[in-house]
């Protein structure tokens, strides 16, 4: 082999190197930790062993319309060893210091464990312990969105220091902003678009899943409003039937897209709308901002750069607040399923109550 080719071939392989080494430091800074409570609200029955999974593994978990054979293990025995396999890195086992040794949560108690993830959503999965009532799970699921990184840290300091000069500016910015929200909410919620994420079927619960109920045609204001229950799936199935769809009850890309497709004109005209409503907001406040800088250059130049720093900081607090990483903390209710073994044929049927929460907090 002669120097040239070498020297190529060393070079290729040393790209190589730095790409997979950028590759996995970028996958690294994806990586965040959360808090996660598990707390028993049920009077006498126990929660089993928790296992914390993103969404994008439930196809480990669920299957159709029952569950899969090892997550049908950790409902059975409270075992979550063989799930947590299946899923691989992606899932995480928190044990409860009540009942027999670091198995199970007591009602009234709550358990406290870390969780790091790149996952944007993740589940919560556990068996209710068989005091009651046999072949039982609990599961919810939790938007994570980004983490904070230090940037976003140094800004909420700087954000206090500058809050009462910005004041004035910030609520009236706050006013316009929740009357162009308030806007697009009432045009678009006769529609009951539903956005794009993770495949929704039974267990799932969500604010995508109260838009399905209401494109459904079923009841979105009940205390059952985020669930995707029984009553969701068997609409989900009639609607599929008739769409020519397969009627599996799973809200997948297709399905997705089908029932989204009679609202698409609406939404385009919609957002025509909210577009032009925007700029005419955006030109009020553009000639009010340059009617109040006139008075005094120095003066103009400090409002002027009060509003550009109000508004980077509304901002990261919105990005913060979407992704409760603003230290505050989600709290979701934990949903209770019987996995069904009776006849033939397996089903999932959600079983109304109060049964505990889950709240996630950034670190």
């Amino acid at each position: 082999m002669n120097s040239s080719m070498k020297t190529i071939l060393f070079a290729s392989a040393g790209a190589m190197s730095l790409l997979a080494a950028s590759t996995a430091a970028f996958a690294e800074e994806m990586v965040h930790a959360y808090e996660v409570t598990v707390t028993n609200t049920m009077k006498t029955e126990l929660i089993a062993p928790v296992l914390v999974a993103g969404t994008e593994n439930d196809s480990a978990i669920f299957d159709g319309n029952y569950v899969t054979p090892e997550a049908e293990v950790q409902v059975l025995t409270g075992d979550p060893k063989q799930l947590a396999a299946r899923i691989g890195a992606g899932a995480a086992v928190a044990h409860g210091t009540d009942g027999p040794p670091k198995v199970l949560l007591a009602p009234g108690k709550s358990l406290t464990f870390t969780v790091k993830t790149a996952a944007p959503e993740i589940r919560i999965f556990a068996m209710v312990a068989p005091t009651e009532k046999p072949d039982n799970y609990l599961t919810a699921t939790v938007k994570l969105g980004n983490a904070m990184d230090d940037t976003m840290a140094s800004d909420s300091m700087e954000k206090k220091a500058m809050e009462n000069k910005a004041m004035e500016a910030k609520a009236t910015m706050a006013e316009d902003n929740m009357a162009k929200d308030s806007m697009a909410e009432d045009g678009m919620m006769d529609h009951a678009m539903i956005p794009k994420g993770g495949v929704l079927r039974l267990g799932a619960s969500g604010k995508r899943v109260t838009l399905l109920r209401k494109r459904l045609g079923l009841d979105a204001m009940g205390d059952n409003a985020m669930m995707y229950d029984a009553d969701v799936k068997s609409a989900v199935m009639d609607y599929q039937s008739k769409a020519g769809l397969r009627a599996d009850g799973v809200v997948g890309a297709m399905t997705l897209k089908s029932l989204n497709a009679p609202a698409m004109d609406d939404k385009m005209a919609m957002d025509d709308k909210m577009a032009k409503d925007t700029m005419a907001a955006d030109t009020m406040a553009a000639d009010t901002m340059a009617k109040d800088t006139m008075m005094d250059s120095k003066d103009a130049m400090a409002k002027k750069d009060t509003m550009m720093e109000t508004k980077d900081t509304m901002a990261k607090d919105t990005m913060a607040n979407d992704a409760m990483m603003d230290h505050s903390a989600m709290t979701v209710m934990l949903h209770r399923f019987d996995i069904g073994h009776d006849e033939n044929t397996k089903t999932t049927t959600a079983i109304e109550g109060d049964f505990g929460t889950v709240t996630v907090k950034a670190l």
